[in-house]
């Protein structure tokens, strides 16, 4: 069984719901798939599908998890350029701190004109507040927006830090629930997050926070002061 019969069974089964779905109906209809028969519950499943879900670039996923919802996309929409400069510009905020001028934004390596299309894009789909005197910002649904194929990451961590994502989990819910921004930067809080969510969420934050510093100056050596004396006195 070829892995593309089966991201075509998973394009036909949305397409048999209007193109746009949960994760519930697409089980219902791959339900006597051989990739997924042989797991033992529905979530099981559901990661299955998921997963590869997330390599095909026809495919976008919005809400969050416990809302989610796939739609098809169009694979010119899909495999264009604006799918990388929306890309660009959800990279720059975060690490603008979540608001950044519109100039500011504009990439020499891109069309403007592509520019502008790709942030009305984001716009419309919420994960951009509209710019405001020319400054756009990150709204909570930038973390649940998806943009072409995603990648995995597998690390080992100790228990310290398994507790501590739960702690942040709690930390995030908290602050999605007061509209609360991330510390001192612009960037929001994600709602209903899960673990792919607080993970990202801390990386963007810490990008954000920690901003390049130069070295400290290194304190002149004996010889540099006689030197400087020396050439002081001369002039």
């Amino acid at each position: 069984m070829v892995e593309s019969d089966f991201e075509d069974a998973i394009i036909e089964a949305i397409e048999r719901n209007g193109g746009r779905t949960s994760m519930e109906r697409i089980l219902i209809l791959l339900k006597d798939r051989p990739e997924i028969t042989h797991l033992d519950n529905e979530q099981s499943r559901a990661a299955k599908v998921r997963r590869k879900m997330a390599d095909m670039v026809v495919v976008r996923k919005t809400g969050g998890r416990r809302d989610a919802t796939y739609e098809l996309v169009p694979v010119s929409e899909a495999t264009s350029d604006s799918t990388a400069i929306e890309e660009d510009i959800l990279l720059h905020l975060i690490r603008c701190g979540g608001r950044a001028s519109f100039s500011d934004i504009l990439n020499p390596d891109h069309d403007v004109d592509a520019m502008g299309q790709a942030l009305d894009s984001l716009m419309s789909s919420g994960a951009v507040i509209s710019p405001e005197d020319g400054v756009a910002s990150l709204s909570p649904g930038m973390w649940n927006h998806s943009i072409g194929p995603k990648g995995t990451t597998s690390f080992t961590h100790s228990r310290r830090v398994k507790s501590l994502l739960d702690d942040l989990a709690m930390i995030l819910e908290y602050h999605a629930e007061g509209g609360l921004n991330l510390g001192n930067t612009d960037l929001p809080a994600p709602m209903g997050v899960n673990r792919s969510q607080v993970i990202e969420t801390a990386i963007s934050f810490t990008v954000a926070s920690l901003k390049p510093i130069p070295p400290p100056m290194r304190p002149p050596t004996a010889r540099e002061i006689v030197r400087q004396h020396v050439h002081s006195r001369d002039e």
